[in-house]
């Protein structure tokens, strides 16, 4: 590996980054906003915005093509050109209404909720299983299992999945008639 600099870690001769643990540790400056200037702060924000309406500029008459396209325009006839402006307001009242009743639902749902759960913890660690319990789910013996987790790469036979996940284990396999073992789980690095 040959150093690219001190504070961001190491390239690799094949070209991949790894960053040094010290790194991990650090925040990036966009994660801190105490760390930002306010033109960093506010340039980031500026162009958030910005990329939104463009976004919105370009996409909403994209998406008024395919709704025309499509036959949308009985939706403005009966909605808009149908109606006079009074029944209209009386349409859009009653729309509003009903969209405020449904989001006063789930406000009330999302405050009972919080008020319900915020000081329970419901999440558990998860029981610890040994090697002798793991190993025999999948019927392997423990020597079996410590060689899978020592490779870096697996090599796994149908043959062989098929045992570990097998609802009943199997038979022992019986050796070959050459005299020598029966093939076993690898691990390859």
């Amino acid at each position: 590996m040959r150093p690219q600099s001190e504070d961001h870690g190491m390239m690799r001769d094949d070209g991949m980054f790894v960053a040094r643990p010290a790194d991990a540790q650090r925040p990036l400056v966009i994660q801190r906003e105490d760390l930002q200037t306010w033109a960093q702060r506010y340039g980031y924000l500026s162009v958030t915005f910005l990329f939104w309406f463009l976004w919105l500029y370009l996409f909403v008459p994209l998406l008024a093509l395919v709704a025309w396209a499509m036959g949308a325009t009985l939706v403005y006839q009966v909605m808009i050109h149908g109606l006079e402006t009074s029944e209209l307001i009386a349409l859009v009242k009653s729309y509003g209404t009903g969209a405020g009743v449904l989001s006063g639902v789930y406000l009330l749902w999302a405050v009972v909720s919080w008020l319900r759960f915020r000081n329970v913890e419901r999440r558990r660690s998860p029981a610890t299983v040994s090697d002798e319990a793991l190993a025999a789910s999948h019927h392997l013996s423990v020597a079996e299992l410590a060689a899978l987790r020592q490779g870096a790469r697996k090599v796994v036979t149908a043959e062989q999945l098929a045992r570990m996940f097998a609802a009943e284990p199997p038979e022992p396999p019986e050796p070959s008639q050459d005299g020598q073992d029966p093939p076993r789980l690898a691990a390859g690095g």
